[in-house]
């Protein structure tokens, strides 16, 4: 799982990799998982309302399946919002659209859908994490600390959800809570690798070299690690005014 940094200089932008799995689709983490209809075979939606209401939402869902596995996730969008207005309570509507808004970067909409989607099961820890995710995503830590925290409080052993959370209070920079997280899921060294990384993202150099050589000291074995400490340490070319 990877944390894009934006340095300073002109130099490359490294891409870090945090040990432990989010499972979202945070700072360059992957999507969360959307569920979709068996694939069985395409039809134009020219034909869907010659057919009975209950063929047409299932080929809606059937097609929209096979969409968002090629990437059409506009069009996939429209079948599943036409199979919703036939036939509500066919597929858990909300929590598919909200992944597929999330994946075109419709944060609104997306927002709608996961509220939604947690009216009807407001326990399920998962989709609290993917909710958490999405305000991470754009920044709102504070609002993804609280769904993160819910979902941890549901589900004690959600790694991912930990590792999330995680992220979110060390970008609030309440690190020690954070570095309890990671270590509890990945251990010390990661901790104190993945905290390096955040502040190396917020820079806070020097916190972040200490950070990272602890890291290296209890597991010289990290590679993201000694890239990022190698850069952070470099010389840096000097802007001319």
């Amino acid at each position: 799982m990877f944390i894009p940094l934006k340095p300073n200089s002109s130099v490359a932008i490294f891409l870090i990799a945090l040990t432990a799995t989010t499972g979202c689709a945070s700072m360059g983490l992957k999507k969360p998982a959307i569920p979709t209809a068996p694939v069985v075979s395409k039809a134009s939606s020219e034909k869907l309302d010659e057919l009975p209401t209950s063929q047409t939402v299932q080929l809606c869902l059937t097609t929209a399946g096979e969409l968002v596995q090629e990437g059409h996730l506009t069009e996939a969008i429209q079948l599943y919002q036409k199979a919703r207005s036939l036939d509500p309570e066919a597929v858990d509507y909300s929590r598919i659209l909200a992944a597929l808004y999330d994946g075109q970067g419709e944060y609104s909409k997306a927002i709608d859908e996961y509220r939604l989607a947690i009216q009807k099961l407001p326990g399920d820890a998962n989709l609290l994490n993917d909710y958490g995710c999405l305000h991470k995503r754009h920044g709102n830590f504070v609002e993804a600390e609280l769904h993160l925290r819910q979902a941890v409080a549901l589900d004690a052993t959600n790694d991912r959800a930990k590792t999330n959370l995680a992220i979110a209070l060390a970008q609030q920079m309440k690190y020690q809570e954070a570095f309890d997280l990671f270590a509890a899921v990945s251990g010390p060294a990661a901790a104190h690798s993945n905290i390096g990384m955040i502040k190396a993202r917020q820079g806070k150099t020097e916190e972040a070299k200490t950070a990272l050589r602890t890291a290296l000291s209890m597991n010289a074995n990290n590679p993201p690690a000694h890239a990022m400490l190698t850069y952070l340490e470099s010389p840096k070319p000097q802007i001319q005014k």
